[in-house]
């Protein structure tokens, strides 16, 4: 029974770290081609190089917000001086961050 609850507890630990890191890496990202070096003419022309390419990945949707604490203490945004409200205003500004920054990407405005 007890490894059980062991295999359990670390199963929530690691799906939690998961969530985490996910999300320590950002919601958008830009590929970009390398470019030829131009010269004269392809500027006259109008180059055909393409436009970056947005990649744009959707942020994870967390049942429990209180697993980025450990991540927003890290960050030096959370301290343990402050109160619960307080952690929990900071949790949901990051969330609202990540997914403004999804909506920008996706719009091609990263």
């Amino acid at each position: 029974m007890n490894s059980v609850k062991t295999q359990v507890v670390t199963s929530v630990v690691v799906t939690s770290v998961i969530v985490a890191c996910a999300l320590a890496l950002g919601a958008c990202t830009t590929n970009t081609p390398e470019k030829a070096p131009s010269s004269a003419s392809d500027s006259a022309s109008g180059s055909n190089v393409p436009a970056p390419v947005p990649n744009c990945s959707a942020p994870a949707q967390i049942p429990d917000i209180w697993v980025l604490e450990p991540m927003l203490v890290k960050q030096g945004k959370i301290n343990s001086e402050m109160t619960k409200e307080q952690k929990e205003a900071v949790i949901r500004e990051y969330i609202r961050a990540k997914n403004e920054q999804y909506t920008k990407c996706k719009k091609g405005k990263f």
